[in-house]
């Protein structure tokens, strides 16, 4: 407790800044949680909009919460999750960003974004029908992080449908997912019949991109701490 209350989180990030900076970045995004955004705030960092938060719960037996408080479980529950869940596994590859658009920016999902967030087995990527899903688990969740989009609305509703399998048969009792309001997976939830409540802040720092930052859109797979 002897470092707290000395500034040291605003000179540790002022330091990282310049460094970016040095190094080329443009800008740098995040979403920070209630207690954190005072402080970001106090950075010169500019809040551009809120992102659209999914929780759709699952009526089953919550295993996986179970797993997550009694460690000796947790393994045994991650081994039975990947069973279940492996009947759709497939490649774990890039695809394009389900927020991209016209006049969009997105987080590319590219190999090295890939390997900065590698395969385990709490992530991984499902083939349900003619889309690939990008999901992770924890703590009884299951999150959707992206979806290859098709054109046809019938599609998302069988990934839907088969997470919420997976999760009544796993102990998992909440799908859940984060999106930029605006992009197609909020558009297309809302189209079947979802609502989402307002999430956390969507907070940029330009450093010198000299780009449009409030255009830019993200899924839950674009999190990072």
């Amino acid at each position: 407790t002897k470092h707290r209350k000395k500034g040291l989180f605003y000179r540790t990030a002022k330091k990282t800044f310049e460094l970016a900076r040095e190094e080329g970045i443009g800008f740098i995004f995040g979403f920070p949680n209630p207690t954190s955004y005072p402080g970001f705030m106090k950075m010169e960092w500019s809040h551009d909009g809120n992102i659209s938060s999914y929780k759709l719960l699952i009526p089953t037996v919550p295993l996986g919460y179970l797993a997550n408080k009694v460690k000796f479980l947790e393994p045994l529950y991650r081994r039975w999750f990947g069973f279940v869940a492996g009947h759709w596994k497939t490649e774990y590859r890039p695809f394009p960003n389900s927020a991209r658009g016209e006049g969009v920016g997105t987080v590319c999902h590219d190999e090295a974004l890939l390997a900065y967030k590698p395969e385990n087995d709490t992530r991984f990527m499902l083939r349900i029908g003619k889309s690939l899903v990008w999901i992770n688990q924890r703590a009884g969740r299951i999150g959707i992080g992206d979806i290859e989009l098709t054109d046809d609305i019938h599609d998302l509703k069988k990934v839907l449908r088969t997470l919420k399998l997976i999760g009544f048969l796993t102990g998992s009792f909440q799908l859940s997912t984060y999106v930029s309001p605006g992009c197609r997976l909020d558009q297309h939830l809302r189209d079947i019949g979802y609502r989402a409540r307002q999430g956390i802040a969507i907070i940029h720092l330009d450093l010198d991109s000299r780009l449009p930052l409030d255009r830019f859109k993200y899924v839950y797979a674009d999190f990072d701490t």
